[in-house]
């Protein structure tokens, strides 16, 4: 399986999805109005576990979403889980997910263990 374009997370990206004034692409002064968080295109996908779930960084930099293909049209990702902990992020997916991808299962290993990087 070929996951989806994807987007390495560090603490200065992190900053740049937080802080419009950063020039970090994919900050949310650089979101088109028509992507969200559903879209197929939307441009913070960490990875793609399989082909009906993958894993996203919110606009808001918050928080990474589970999110599961539930339809067609333009935004057919639909949020599941909502995690600031790689530890839940990781049973969310093994709760919900099925098989997952082995590089994809690796990116998520290589989140930190918090998205603000809280210990």
């Amino acid at each position: 399986m070929t996951p989806q374009t994807e987007v390495s997370w560090s603490p200065e990206r992190a900053q740049g999805l937080a802080n419009p004034a950063s020039g970090v692409p994919g900050a949310p002064g650089a979101f088109k109005s028509r992507l969200n968080e559903g879209a197929d295109d939307y441009p913070a996908i960490i990875t793609r576990l399989n082909k009906r779930w993958r894993v996203i960084i919110c606009k808001g930099n918050l928080q990474w979403i589970l999110q599961r293909k539930g339809g067609t049209g333009p935004n057919p990702w639909r949020g599941d889980s909502f995690c600031q902990t790689r530890s839940r992020l990781l049973l969310a997916i093994r709760e919900r997910s099925g098989q997952v991808d082995a590089e994809a299962f690796a990116t998520v290993m290589a989140l930190p263990a918090h998205i603000r990087g809280k210990p």
